[in-house]
């Protein structure tokens, strides 16, 4: 699934780097979907595939916990937290392949917060393969995202979730063996 979604990320014209995250995300997802997936699978965009189960054993893992809510006000809440992509099938649970979140540069809360997102649906009950944050066209990223602690942390212990940033014809990978 890796060689795919590289596959789609280089084939984006850069323009779509230089846009809002949203444009850069639908034409990652019409990339995806020229591609040949595996048999069954299908490309879809912020569809909830179900809501997250508070009871999850996941969360109960305090760093995916506090990186999650970001505080304990909306702990106990409904709270629909869908990844920006989500390559599986889609009537069953047969082959969850990979869970994406899109983001335009991005604070360490922001990176934060949709890394445990992806924790969640690859860990939790949704059983995803991997889940991978894409960065477009990033500042500084090792300096100022991957040094952050519970960065470091979430992606050391959760070797399924990679940071992926990437530019036009370049993609660098962050991951438990890379930081």
């Amino acid at each position: 699934m890796d060689l795919l979604l590289k596959n789609a990320i280089q084939r984006i014209e850069q323009k779509y780097f230089e846009r809002k995250e949203r444009d850069f995300a639908y034409e990652l997802y019409h990339q995806l979907r020229l591609l040949e997936l595996p048999n069954n699978t299908e490309v879809t965009c912020e569809h909830p595939k179900h809501r997250i189960n508070f009871k999850d054993a996941i969360l109960q893992d305090m760093l995916v916990k506090r990186s999650f809510f970001r505080d304990g006000t909306n702990e106990n809440k409904r709270i629909y937290r869908y990844p920006d992509l989500l390559i599986h099938e889609f009537e069953n649970r047969n082959q969850q392949l990979l869970a994406v979140e899109i983001k335009k540069r991005g604070n360490a809360n922001q990176i934060r917060k949709d890394l445990a997102k992806l924790v969640v649906y690859c860990r939790g009950e949704l059983n995803y393969k991997k889940g991978i944050l894409i960065i477009i066209q990033p500042f500084d990223i090792n300096n100022q995202i991957i040094e952050v602690p519970e960065i470091k942390e979430l992606l050391q212990n959760y070797p399924e979730v990679e940071i992926w940033t990437v530019y036009p014809q370049r993609i660098a990978i962050y991951n438990s063996s890379t930081i």
